[in-house]
């Protein structure tokens, strides 16, 4: 899942200038595994929707 859960925070990692960046966001209607960002990300930005659990904030990623 691309969700990342601390207690009741909801946040993604979204990819910046090609590290890992931890954005809090709020989230609205859910179908199966799809989830609505109501806000924390803008239109076009990549998220991170696997392997999110063990990255850390900075981190450098290799987009495929």
């Amino acid at each position: 899942s691309a969700l990342v859960q601390r207690g009741q925070m909801e946040l993604v990692f979204v990819v910046s200038d090609g590290k890992a960046q931890l954005r809090l966001v709020k989230t609205g209607k859910r179908l199966g595994a799809e989830v609505e960002m109501v806000s924390g990300v803008s239109a076009g930005e990549k998220v991170v929707v696997e392997g999110s659990a063990g990255l850390l904030d900075g981190q450098p990623l290799e987009v495929r």
